[in-house]
Order: structure tokens, then sequence, then C-alpha cells
């Protein structure tokens, strides 16, 4: 029984809207005792199968190809439902008479991402310097160098020995 539908604005006869699919992923994820867990559902993007009737040289032909060849997403409308956002995923013409074409089309929904931002504002953290004495340390927003600390009993170099014989000696007078 043919049946007026609309894609993307072009009106065509269709002898037969088959294979309206839907379908639902649940994912199942395993727990620490092994126990299968499913705590979420997830919907599938509908899709449709068309057998369109079209003869040669006509407007809906050109405007069919149009619409495959341009990559936009088009509205679907039939007595079954009217859907945004869908897109013609395959069309194929095969011969039917002298005069006609026997198309399939073939749509899919596509999903659209929802995006959204937040503005979340921190407040700069205190210094330690700030904390102890309530002002802004030295250099402000620069690089300061490191205040220079004296040992006592610190390693020096001796003469006419590298560092390393210098530590070494210096470690055996501690214990000595």
């Amino acid at each position: 029984m043919p049946e007026i539908i609309k894609l993307g604005g072009v009106e065509l006869t269709a002898t037969q809207v088959l294979d309206l699919s839907q379908s639902a992923q649940v994912p199942e994820h395993r727990t620490e005792r092994q126990f299968s867990v499913a705590d979420h559902i997830i919907l599938e993007p509908k899709e449709f199968s068309i057998s369109v009737m079209l003869f040669k040289d006509s407007k809906e032909l050109e405007a069919l190809r149009k619409l495959y060849e341009s990559k936009q997403l088009v509205r679907f409308e039939s007595e079954l439902e009217d859907l945004d956002d869908m897109v013609i995923t395959s069309f194929d013409l095969s011969p039917a008479g002298v005069n006609a074409y026997k198309a399939e089309i073939r749509i899919k929904q596509i999903r659209r991402a929802e995006l959204k931002t937040r503005v979340v504002k921190f407040e700069d953290p205190a210094t330690s310097a700030e904390i102890e004495t309530g002002e802004e340390p030295p250099g402000g927003d620069t690089a300061v160098s490191p205040k220079e600390i004296s040992y006592q009993n610190k390693p020096q170099k001796e003469q006419g020995k590298n560092w390393l014989e210098s530590l070494i000696s210096w470690v055996g007078g501690l214990f000595a």
C-alpha cells in the first residue's frame, strides 16, 4: 500500500517503508567478585529502509541525488513518525520498467552532542609568606632566588683533592 512521505522537503510515494530498526544496548560491567552489573541503557539511533518508485527525468530523482550528495541532515515525515536529524546513508537505483526506477533508500538518525560549559573561579592560594606576615612576598609575581643557607661544619674543598676525596675525609673526620 503506497504511503506519502517527505524526506528533506521532497515529497515521495513510498511503495514500502521497510524495516524500522530500533535497538538498545545494555552495557554490563564486572564487579570485583565477578558479578555482572548493568547500570544504564543506551538507545541506538533509528534507521529506516524505504522503497520508492521514481520516473526518469523527474524532479524527485534529481532532488534525492542532491540530498544524498549534500551530506546534510534532513527531516523525515511519514504516517509512522516524524524525525529530525536524519541522513541518507545509502541510495540505490535499479530499473523498474521503461520510464521508472526503483529506489532503495536507507536513512539513519544522527544524534547531536550538546555542549555545556561552566566557569569555575578559584581564589589565588596564599603563599606561606602572606600567611605568616600578612605581606606579599618579595618579587611579587616574578621568580626570586632562594636564600643561601650556611651549615656549620660543612665540608670544604681541600687543595689538591677533588670534591669526593674532600667529602670522604670530612665524613671520616666526624667519626674520629
